[in-house]
């Protein structure tokens, strides 16, 4: 998963005090900040790490500060992509879908990995 730019930053498109914590990155140490965060907030699953090698977990790696990934595959915030072999092999919902059914982009990515696993294990 890549952590692009803040959707709502504190002191930019703000959505109040619940949605704009974080102010937009303005140098790469704060997108670590940012995206160590998500880290951390995920205690119920584990859902997230930044180890890049990882088997259980979704590898965040980010984008950098210029945006490269974000203007290549036209990204969203609050908006998952798995790319695989050169190609989206996933792309979740945006945000304003998220909201209206309760259902956010750690638990789509889960059930995407889960049925991914399961589909490989029927394969082999």
């Amino acid at each position: 998963m890549v952590y692009i730019l803040e959707a709502h930053p504190k002191g930019g498109a703000e959505r109040g005090p619940d949605y704009s914590v974080l102010c937009q990155h303005e140098t790469l140490e704060d997108r670590i900040k940012a995206a160590t965060m998500l880290i951390d907030l995920d205690v119920e699953y584990h859902t997230f790490t930044a180890d890049i090698r990882s088997q259980t977990q979704i590898p965040l790696v980010l984008d950098t500060i210029d945006n490269v990934f974000t203007s290549t595959f036209a990204a969203a915030p609050d908006r998952a992509y798995v790319v695989e072999n050169n190609s989206i092999a996933y792309l979740g919902r945006p945000i304003v879908q998220q909201i209206m059914t309760e259902i956010d982009m750690a638990v789509e990515l889960r059930e995407f990995f889960e049925k991914k696993s399961y589909q490989k294990k029927n394969d082999a």
